[in-house]
C-alpha cells in the first residue's frame, strides 16, 4: 500500500508539472527593428531617442523637469478597410507607469515627419509616424505598446533600449 501511495503521488506531481509546462508563456517582447504582427496590422518600431529636456518647435521652446523621448514607428494595415487609431500607443516604464504622446507633439515634430493623430491607414500601405512622450527623469526600461487597429484589440510591448 505504501508503494501504491508513493506511485500515486509521483503520478500526480508529474501531471501537475506537465500542466504547468504547457501553460502559455506571455508574448515575448519585441525589440527595435522587429516586426510585431497582429490579425489586422503589422508594426515596427524604427527608433527611440532620448531627446533631452527641451524641445524646439514652430511656436517656441518647451521644457520639462524630466525628459522627452521620441519614438519612430511604421504601421501597415493588413485589413481590407481604411482604419484609424484613436487610442494612441503608450510608452510604459519599468515601474509600469504609462505615458501617452504629448497633446501638442505635432508642434515639435519636423516636416516631413507626421504624427498618428487623425491619420488614415489605408489597407496594404505602410505609413511611418513619430511620437514624443514626456517622461519623468527616472523613467527607464521603456517599452512601446504596439496594438491592433481594432478597438480594445491585442497589445504587445516593444523594448526601446532606453
Amino acid at each position: 500500500m505504501n508503494n501504491t501511495r508513493r506511485s500515486l503521488v509521483v503520478a500526480l506531481v508529474t501531471v501537475v508539472l506537465a500542466l504547468l509546462a504547457c501553460k502559455a508563456a506571455p508574448p515575448k517582447e519585441a525589440k527595435i527593428g522587429e516586426t510585431v504582427t497582429f490579425d489586422d496590422s503589422t508594426w515596427v518600431v524604427v527608433s527611440a531617442t532620448n531627446i533631452g529636456g527641451e524641445l524646439t518647435g514652430i511656436t517656441g521652446n518647451k521644457k520639462t523637469a524630466g525628459k522627452f523621448v521620441k519614438v519612430e514607428f511604421k504601421i501597415t494595415n493588413t485589413g481590407k478597410k481604411d482604419e484609424s487609431i484613436l487610442d494612441h500607443p503608450k510608452v510604459i516604464d519599468d515601474q509600469d507607469r504609462e505615458f501617452r504622446p504629448m497633446d501638442d507633439q505635432s508642434l515639435y515634430i519636423p516636416q516631413p515627419e507626421q504624427t498618428l493623430t487623425l491619420e488614415s491607414l489605408p489597407p496594404s500601405i505602410m505609413k511611418r509616424f513619430s511620437a514624443i512622450y514626456e517622461l519623468p527623469a527616472d523613467a527607464k526600461g521603456l517599452r512601446f505598446e504596439a496594438r491592433e487597429l481594432a478597438a480594445f484589440g491585442k497589445k504587445q510591448k516593444v523594448a526601446l533600449g532606453i
